[in-house]
């Protein structure tokens, strides 16, 4: 369920066009919504971070590329911390609680992205 924009109206979803798509418009004012905004994309970024991650060192592991040394090790670690924060704040955001999700999920967004970049650079040899 979401809110009108406009009047803070509760809007119920609304089947058009026999029933293959759904639309949201307000009752009382008429405004049409879009349910695909900003945390739509920064879930999909984030997934799509997460898969080329994956086929990266399945791709390089699969190839003796990666040295598991004490440093790879770490990043993995922060890797897999990482996506469990990122999973608790979604969570946290579906069961709408209050909190300070927003400063969790960013900060672990960054910690992902630089452990990545490292664990590349390590995978590299740069």
């Amino acid at each position: 369920m979401t809110t009108c924009k406009k009047c803070k109206s509760k809007i119920l979803p609304k089947m058009v066009s026999a029933g293959k798509s759904t639309a949201y418009f307000c009752p009382f004012c008429g405004a049409s919504q879009s349910r695909f905004g900003f945390k739509e994309l920064y879930i999909l970024f984030n997934a799509l971070l997460l898969l080329w991650f994956a086929a990266f060192f399945n791709h390089h592991i699969g190839a003796g590329n990666v040295t598991w040394s004490p440093m790879m090790q770490k990043l993995a670690f922060l890797v897999l911390g990482s996506i469990v924060s990122f999973i608790f704040t979604f969570y946290k955001v579906s069961k709408k609680q209050k909190g300070h999700w927003k400063l969790y999920n960013s900060l672990s967004f960054v910690v992902m992205v630089l452990s990545i970049a490292l664990s590349a650079s390590q995978v590299w040899g740069l």
